[in-house]
């Protein structure tokens, strides 16, 4: 009878240390996971934003009777035309944007695109993709000087009326707190509005200024 409950005794000990051998392995394989996710969203934002910022191309549009460029920067919403998209074709121009919805723990970053041609678009020919969910927060900013006379400074947001930022960054912070390292990009093509325009194609290219 003895050696029946000293059996039983270890056994309930050893039940007892093996599930806390399995709760602790249950709980660093979440964290890996956490960790693992994160770090690919990351690295899934990180390389839209800089194909984007990297291959922006300084195009104007005719909005309120008169001429300015298509580049839209708030704290949560970057837009711009770039050289080629994911999933595009190569060497065309796409109207691009990464953008926030929702609120709180419902919130999603968004990407989309289209192809830059004059007239309406088509709601069947936008492309969106989810780059994040859940509870976050992202600030963009955008470096550069608004006038020729000022020096440039990192502001909230962006006003294209006369020149285009120097540098483009992007903040995340995740529903703990936890900050993400920033997302910084240059654009290849930095231009000014004085330049060459195809009221056409509302290209802008370098040169004198049309009339």
């Amino acid at each position: 009878m003895m050696e029946v409950l000293v059996a039983m005794t270890l056994l309930a000990l050893l039940m007892t240390a093996l599930s806390g051998s399995i709760g602790f392995v249950g709980r660093s394989w979440d964290r890996g996971w956490e960790a693992s996710e994160k770090s690919a969203s990351f690295s899934r934002i990180e390389s839209t934003v800089r194909r984007m910022v990297e291959r922006s191309f300084p195009v104007t549009v005719r909005a309120e009777k008169k001429q300015r460029f298509l580049f839209e920067g708030t704290e949560t919403r970057l837009r711009l035309v770039a050289h080629d998209a994911p999933g595009g074709s190569a060497g065309a121009l796409y109207v691009q944007e990464i953008a926030v919805t929702g609120t709180a723990s419902r919130r999603q970053l968004l990407y989309r695109q289209y192809l830059f041609r004059s007239g309406s678009v088509r709601p069947d020919s936008i492309t969106e993709a989810e780059l994040l969910s859940g509870d976050f927060s992202v600030a963009f900013s955008y470096f550069g000087s608004v006038r020729p006379t000022t020096p440039p400074v990192w502001l909230e947001s962006w006003t294209p009326d006369r020149a285009l930022p120097a540098l483009v960054q992007l903040r995340i912070h995740t529903g703990d707190g936890t900050p993400w390292p920033p997302i910084i990009a240059r654009p290849h093509v930095t231009a000014e509005f004085d330049c060459v325009r195809s009221t056409e194609a509302g290209l802008c290219r370098l040169g004198k200024a049309a009339p």
